[in-house]
C-alpha cells in the first residue's frame, strides 16, 4: 500500500514528536473507485514546538511522497492523502 512508514530527513525534530496517529491503507466500496487513489495518513504532532513537515517522505518500501512546505502546529493533525483530488472529491 502507497503509505505506511515515515522516514524524516533533514528535519529537526526530537524522537516521537511526530506520529502516525490514523491510517486508511485499503479503503472500499463502490462509489470510491480505485482503493489506491483513496488511501491516507493522519499525522499528529504531539510534542511542544511547531514542525516543519516539507522535506519529509512518506513511503511504503515501492512508492515515495515527499510532503510540500507545512506547519503542523503542537497537538495538530494534518492528513495526507495518497491523492489529495480524489480524497477530497469522495
Amino acid at each position: 500500500m502507497l503509505l505506511y512508514s515515515i522516514l524524516i530527513s533533514l528535519v529537526m525534530v526530537v524522537p516521537g514528536d511526530l506520529v502516525i496517529s490514523e491510517i486508511m491503507y485499503n479503503p472500499d466500496g463502490p462509489t470510491l473507485g480505485a482503493d489506491d487513489q483513496y488511501e491516507w495518513i493522519e499525522l499528529c504532532n504531539i510534542g511542544t514546538a511547531p514542525l516543519q513537515l516539507g522535506g519529509m517522505m512518506l513511503s511504503d518500501g515501492g512508492n515515495q511522497l515527499f510532503l510540500e512546505s507545512y506547519i503542523l502546529e503542537p497537538l495538530f493533525r494534518v492528513v495526507v492523502a495518497a491523492d489529495g483530488v480524489s480524497f477530497a472529491e469522495a
